[in-house]
């Protein structure tokens, strides 16, 4: 055992005995407190010394932190849409105010891959959310954060999230506009497998799955910023 072990036993133990850990802290907190640095407990905590029947998070009285899903409220309709990127979330914003009658109570922002974990602030919201849709960039990873999503809604749960069907029609129609109907060089990102592709292309709804398959094993892209002024009214009205 080391020496850095054995003095985070040492504060555990003099923690336990004072009662430090009654009152819940964020985990970042409790590892300034036992390690002297704020990431080191969550290191520790994908250890043996947290296996079954030692070290839990709950016993040192830990709470992970939910980061805010950053969303604006719309009407009283009791769901959300939410964008991947931020252009596309303040647009939208702007597109549904406009409507007399918006398909969408909220619009809120994922921020990429961190929709996973703010996704739970929804929870804490005063007004319920019965239905959860999502739009991102049509590429592997914008369907793996999607993807991950609608399983992290589901744990804590919120309902499944659901793909924003008409938006995804909009992006395609789009890109053709564009002049790139089988869409852009992915010049980013490694194309998944075969049998990945086709998990991550069941986030999708039906009418766009096929041309989306297409484009994606042919290593192009759809990004939502494809999604305009012009493009987002005509999809919602």
């Amino acid at each position: 055992m080391t020496s850095e072990i054995e003095e985070f036993f040492l504060r555990v133990h003099q923690g336990l005995v004072r009662g430090d850990f009654q009152s819940r802290a964020p985990l970042k907190y409790r590892s300034l407190q036992l390690t002297g640095r704020e990431k080191r407990l969550g290191e520790l905590a994908q250890t043996t010394l947290f296996a079954k029947g030692r070290l839990d998070l709950e016993m040192l009285g830990c709470f992970s932190e939910t980061p805010p899903l950053a969303y604006e409220r719309i009407s009283d309709v009791s769901s959300i849409i939410i964008f991947e990127n931020a252009d596309a979330f303040s647009l939208a914003r702007t597109s549904l105010r406009s409507l007399a009658s918006p398909p969408y109570g909220m619009v809120g922002f994922g921020g990429g891959n961190a929709i996973s974990q703010s996704l739970p602030s929804l929870l804490m919201l005063s007004r319920p959310v019965q239905r959860i849709y999502y739009v991102g960039d049509l590429d592997a990873h914008g369907l793996r954060i999607a993807s991950r999503a609608s399983r992290a809604a589901v744990r804590v749960g919120l309902p499944q999230v659901e793909p924003a069907a008409e938006l995804h029609q909009a992006m395609l129609e789009s890109a053709n506009r564009f002049g790139q109907p089988e869409g852009w060089k992915d010049k980013a990102r490694q194309r998944p497998s075969e049998d990945k592709l086709r998990s991550l292309l069941a986030f999708l709804g039906p009418s766009v799955r096929e041309i989306v398959d297409k484009i994606l094993t042919a290593g192009q892209r759809v990004p939502e910023e494809v999604l305009g002024p012009q493009e987002l009214q005509a999809a919602w009205s």
